[in-house]
């Protein structure tokens, strides 16, 4: 299916990352195990063990996919496990006969590639899913991990990005050289998501009337998601929007799991809209939950590009949107949805209440956004980009 023309097949792929666990890049490494064609490229995976919350390991299992656990590899720093996950990953590498070292996230992504510099591997690259300059630690930490980004830089040859922003980011803290760069955004299988529409069904369970007037959420329950200022926001939009006769209740529907659920759950609860918030848990039909709502919200303080937005804007569903990472790249500004500053529960409940009270302009911005997610951010081009990608290392690496 994509042979990389020249190169003798097939070929074999290691992915490393950190744990295989809801969200966006374990899911596009399911991806990619799913779409690359298994003639040409073998695929394992080398990861640590993700919480029992949305641990999605299992997935490997039932795709056939070797799978090689290393227990000692985990998110937070911790230099003895982290020297056991080194040894673990060299030791792998050095058995494996692997052509190509793929390294998922920034933790894995450090480790995987200094394993593959000792183990002397030639063909390598890392796929950072986005970056964690802002918004996940300390600035002391963060400028830990800028150092550790630009010694790994040195350590592979390829470095897959989310978006020009993110490339802009990488070269102006000093991580890595321009010619390294390939731009592969997110893709979706658009056709498997609509299928799981069920706008009807999912409201009469959840005991919302079709008037009901329902905001939408997917993503971790983490800081860095920023839901905290859809909370602080939602009071407005509730106010705001109930003056209408046309609308019934306003509800929030929030679907993924973290560690700030509890947290969330008590600031709705202290703001007395808790009526009004539904936590979904980690779900597996989010086609049928955004087929549900009539606008979706992402308040990120970072993100490298938002994948549930691309699902979002299959299902014709317009977006409000932090002005963060490479959101703007996905979403374009008055056209397809609205973006706003991070932080700012103010801007957010505004851009909130124009769209809820302009079903015209809802509309309009929800076809604009499926047309631009099934011409740019479809799963084929993922893997036909990324396969490029892997062509390029096996046919010579500059």
């Amino acid at each position: 299916m994509m042979t990389p023309r020249g190169v003798q097949t097939p070929v074999r792929i290691l992915h490393v990352i950190t744990r295989m666990e809801e969200g966006g890049a374990p899911r596009v490494l399911l991806a990619l195990l799913d779409g690359l064609d298994s003639e040409t490229f073998v695929q394992e995976v080398a990861t640590g063990r993700a919480p029992k919350t949305g641990d999605i390991t299992g997935e490997l299992d039932s795709r056939g996919v070797v799978c090689h656990l290393i227990p000692s590899m985990i998110r937070r720093p911790a230099p003895f496990r982290d020297m056991a996950a080194l040894l673990s990953l060299w030791t792998l590498m050095r058995r494996g006969e692997y052509d190509i070292i793929h390294a998922h996230t920034s933790k894995a992504g450090f480790l995987g590639r200094l394993a593959a510099r000792a183990a002397g591997h030639r063909r390598s690259a890392y796929a950072p899913h986005g970056t964690v300059f802002s918004g996940y630690f300390p600035g002391w930490q963060t400028r830990i991990f800028i150092l550790a980004e630009r010694l790994a830089a040195g350590w592979c040859h390829r470095i897959i990005t989310l978006s020009r922003a993110e490339v802009r980011e990488f070269l102006e803290r000093g991580i890595g050289e321009d010619a390294q760069f390939r731009v592969v955004p997110n893709g979706i299988d658009i056709n498997k998501l609509i299928i799981q529409k069920d706008r009807s069904g999912i409201r009469e369970i959840l005991g919302w009337s079709e008037r009901d007037v329902v905001i939408v959420s997917v993503g971790r329950l983490e800081p860095v998601k920023g839901h905290h200022t859809l909370i602080r926001a939602a009071p407005q939009i509730i106010e705001t929007v109930s003056r209408s006769p046309a609308h019934g209740e306003v509800r929030f529907l929030l679907a993924g799991d973290g560690t700030m659920k509890e947290r969330l759950a008590f600031e709705a609860q202290q703001a007395g809209i808790s009526d009004h918030v539904h936590f979904a848990g980690h779900r597996n039909d989010v086609g049928a939950l955004l087929s549900a709502g009539d606008l979706f919200v992402m308040p990120s303080v970072n993100e490298g590009m938002g994948l549930a937005i691309v699902e979002a804007m299959a299902c014709s569903l317009p977006v409000v949107a932090s002005r963060v990472g490479g959101i703007p790249e996905v979403v374009e500004d008055g056209i397809s949805g609205i973006l706003v500053p991070p932080d700012d529960a103010g801007a957010l409940a505004a851009a909130c209440c124009g769209l809820l009270l302009d079903p015209d302009a809802r509309k309009r911005m929800g076809s604009e956004g499926e047309q631009r997610a099934r011409a740019r951010y479809d799963i084929h081009t993922l893997i036909e980009n990324t396969a490029a990608v892997y062509r390029e290392l096996m046919e010579g690496v500059p």
